[in-house]
């Protein structure tokens, strides 16, 4: 009987906490949950050829040392600051970028928009936004569409776009877990 009592009392121990851990797993079908984990790598060709309002990085760069071509293309920034490093950030209608001026080569090492009509991004011949759902960049992307790893459905899914094995520079897509859509889009390189 002293067996039977330490037995379902181990039954017991154990079957509490995975109970407890079946209430704290919301809904095991939300991507958090199902997706691979992972940055999703791109040749060095697909990732230089990726678009930004129809511009590779590349011809971006271009363009930020030229002012008055610049501004030609995206327009008059509504904010132009200066750092003591002799990088400028520009804000153009929700584009916000930042570029190194100073130093060899001059690139923009960042650049991110919350805004729908500020940015569109082609990766691979498909064409994302701010505010498209996680869906369509299952349907342009395949289901094994990676995000970087996250454990709670309450923190942002972020997705990466980059060169295997250089994690210094990517595209990065961040989706509000709750309405599982695009919320920003950013550039980055760190310098």
């Amino acid at each position: 009987m002293k067996h039977l009592f330490i037995l379902f009392s181990l039954i017991c121990v154990i079957a509490i906490p995975l109970q407890a851990q079946q209430a704290v797993d919301p809904d095991s079908s939300h991507p958090i949950y199902t997706q691979q984990k992972g940055r999703n790598t791109l040749s060095k060709a697909q990732y230089w050829g990726i678009k930004y309002n129809g511009y590779t990085i590349s011809e971006l760069n271009d363009l930020f040392e030229d002012e008055e071509l610049l501004f030609d293309v995206l327009g008059q920034p509504s904010l132009m600051e200066e750092d003591s490093f002799g990088n400028i950030s520009y804000n153009f209608n929700g584009l916000t970028a930042t570029y190194q001026k100073e130093g060899n080569p001059n690139f923009i090492y960042g650049f991110s928009t919350t805004q729908r009509s500020a940015l569109r991004v082609t990766i691979l011949g498909k064409t994302i936004r701010v505010g498209d759902t996680f869906e369509q960049l299952i349907q342009h992307f395949g289901e094994d569409l990676k995000i970087l790893q996250s454990s709670s459905v309450n923190s942002t899914i972020n997705i990466s776009f980059g060169i295997e094995n250089i994690f210094y520079d990517g595209l990065m897509i961040h989706v509000n877990p709750q309405t599982l859509q695009i919320i920003e889009i950013a550039y980055y390189v760190n310098t």
